[in-house]
């Protein structure tokens, strides 16, 4: 499967049939340049939301045979709601920035170092623009990794302060299909919040049995 094909239909995940073996294509691995694992699940069996959740954290990508389906945690938040907890209780205050004259190319290396798909571009203090893998790999396919990452970044997006509830954060990921919102005060960056934070603290007290 073609990064051409990834970017053009926004799809960052897929299983590919090789022969008779099934493999796992993320945009990330191919921008990375690396392999990522799935495990398969037989549905013939009862599955808890709670075992499921067990499941992700281990394996990060499930794919259940009968029903064709691939999920991972960025699936798996869009039906169970966070804990009422605020943001600022669990950001990540240390996110990848970039100012805007910097390279894509530049702030891919410090997105693969940390294994993170994600960096704000910040300007007089504030978030103006997000880079995803999305926009890495337009860079990429256009032989563009040079320019400006202000070039490729998402430009509308939304934004939370450290008092919004967890739960808002989770919502407003799901609307915009971005799983990453930086968190601000009304004069500058504090950090940021992503699927991860939301997957960690999910209020599994709903259905754990």
């Amino acid at each position: 499967m073609s990064l051409e094909y990834m970017v053009k239909n926004k799809v960052d995940k897929l299983i590919v049939n090789e022969g008779n073996k099934r493999k796992l294509v993320t945009l990330k691995g191919l921008i990375f340049g690396r392999e990522e694992i799935f495990h398969e699940i037989d549905e013939g069996g009862t599955w808890k939301k709670e075992e499921i959740y067990d499941l992700i954290s281990k394996y990060h990508f499930l794919f259940f045979t009968s029903s064709n389906l691939l999920i991972d945690a960025k699936d798996f938040i869009k039906s169970e709601k966070a804990k009422e907890i605020e943001v600022g209780e669990v950001m990540n205050v240390e996110p990848i920035i970039s100012p805007p004259e910097e390279s894509v190319y530049n702030v891919l290396q410090k997105m693969r170092e940390r294994d993170e798909e994600y960096a704000i571009i910040v300007c007089d203090s504030l978030p103006c623009g997000i880079l995803d893998l999305f926009g890495v790999g337009k860079a990429i396919l256009e032989g563009r990794l040079k320019e400006s990452v202000m070039n490729f970044a998402e430009r509308n997006f939304f934004k939370v302060t450290p008092e919004s509830s967890l739960e808002t954060a989770r919502k407003l990921m799901i609307s915009s299909s971005r799983f990453f919102l930086p968190i601000v005060d009304f004069r500058t960056l504090l950090g940021s919040v992503s699927w991860k934070e939301v997957f960690d603290n999910l209020n599994k007290e709903a259905y754990v049995s």
